[in-house]
């Protein structure tokens, strides 16, 4: 494989090549947004307690054929050991929402490269997929219902990405249906089609927080959504070689559960300004 002209041979080579590649794709661009304090008391106290029992049960539902994470637990082990397991882990993720904090542990991630396009041989036509741990996923899950119960009121009608109930056929079938009400009116219609590059590693953390900020949370979901994008850890892992760590200053990981769903939040008013730049 190559990096731009130097071809790689050695393995410890490749994945740190990937790492570096990988880590450019985040953006360093300053933000003015800001983010939420611990010490702010403008906004709703801490998140109602979870019972083991929704834990068991988030749990459970946990494919065990999906690939263990960066503590090498078998998903296997977590779905047979459901009702054991839940006691423990509900105490910490209670512990997460009472406080506000995303359990360092559950931040690293093994970015598994995946070929998108082009040269299979350039390491730069690949993208990165973050292997998380299940536990993690976990708590993403129970965070996930808290999100999407406060998005919704506020999601722009015309987005159909990353929400239940809707996806590219009913964003055909809606444009289908404007397109053929103009022109049965001879109307003229003019279509745009554009693509974010990089679109989930270049979400800039403190917009994305200022706009979580702003739907009707608890403060201390506010703090672990903040908490779960920062200080995060990732390396890559390829082929049984794992590369240097690096902290991403950008973006949400790939390949997780909150991270559709914390995309759309932060594209959600991108219809908005459309309107006001023309």
């Amino acid at each position: 494989m190559f990096d731009g002209p130097v071809e790689l041979r050695d393995p410890n080579s490749l994945v740190d090549s990937f790492a570096k590649t990988f880590c450019k794709f985040h953006s360093d661009s300053p933000s003015r947004a800001v983010f939420v304090t611990r010490d702010d008391t403008s906004h709703f106290g801490a998140c109602s307690s979870v019972t083991v029992d929704k834990v068991c049960l988030t749990l459970g539902a946990i494919s065990p054929r999906l690939t263990s994470g960066p503590d090498n637990i078998p998903c296997l082990l977590l779905a047979k050991c459901a009702r054991v397991l839940s006691v423990p882990l509900c105490t910490i993720i209670n512990c997460a929402l009472r406080c506000g904090t995303f359990p360092v542990a559950w931040k690293r991630a093994k970015l598994t490269p995946v070929f998108k396009s082009g040269d299979p041989s350039s390491i730069s036509n690949y993208r990165p997929i973050a292997r998380l741990c299940n536990f993690s996923k976990v708590l993403e899950k129970i965070v996930y219902e808290i999100l999407f119960c406060a998005f919704i009121p506020v999601a722009d009608a015309n987005q159909h990405g990353f929400l239940k109930g809707k996806s590219t056929v009913t964003n055909l079938i809606v444009f289908c249906q404007f397109l053929s009400e103009s022109l049965s009116v001879v109307n003229q219609v003019d279509v745009v089609y554009t693509d974010f590059s990089k679109a989930f590693d270049r979400v800039g953390h403190a917009i994305l927080c200022s706009k979580v900020n702003s739907l009707e949370l608890p403060h201390s979901v506010k703090l672990l959504v903040q908490d779960y994008l920062t200080g995060r850890s990732h390396s890559v892992h390829y082929n049984g070689f794992n590369s240097f760590s690096f902290i991403p200053s950008s973006g949400v990981p790939q390949g997780s559960n909150l991270g559709p769903l914390l995309f759309a939040i932060f594209i959600n008013d991108i219809g908005l300004k459309a309107t006001y730049t023309c």
